[in-house]
């Protein structure tokens, strides 16, 4: 993977490549603690929030999301990094079909976990193993069984 998670943490005087800055509510923090000898606390959103950057891409600004978008980012790698999934349920050809893209779409495809992006190309997670009933599919001709067996029989070849 070429861009990994990368915390995003509030901006510090010696930090030149900051993933984040002050808000003025945060300006304002800032000299208050500094003012009465305080260690100043951050909050995320409030006292600062993240900053784009050519190399960096941030989470959409979603109320659903509860400000993740001001807490990680990914950002580009230098070196490919290849993952290794360790003790996680992968697509397997022991699993039933409907289960391998449930797997492979909650790993590959997070949008499908979000209503909002749900539409005809882009099922929600849980209507994946739902037949939707078409116009195309009532004018196939023979039964559904035999159509369906041709297509398994036609997959193995």
């Amino acid at each position: 993977m070429h861009r990994p998670m990368i915390e995003i943490r509030p901006p510090t005087p010696n930090d030149k490549n900051s993933r984040s800055e002050l808000t003025p509510e945060g300006e304002e923090y800032k000299a208050q603690c500094k003012q009465a000898g305080d260690t100043p606390k951050y909050y995320l959103g409030l006292h600062y929030i993240a900053t784009e950057a050519d190399a960096r891409i941030l989470m959409p600004d979603l109320a659903v999301l509860h400000g993740l978008r001001h807490r990680w980012c990914w950002e580009r790698r230098q070196r490919l990094h290849v993952p290794v999934w360790a003790y996680a349920k992968m697509p397997h050809a022991r699993l039933a079909a409907e289960e391998n893209c449930r797997v492979t779409s909650t790993y590959f495809r997070p949008c499908c976990l979000n209503p909002k992006d749900a539409n005809k190309f882009n099922p929600l997670l849980e209507n994946l193993g739902r037949v939707i009933p078409s116009p195309a599919h009532d004018s196939v001709p023979g039964n559904f069984k035999t159509n369906t067996r041709l297509i398994k029989k036609r997959h193995r070849m």
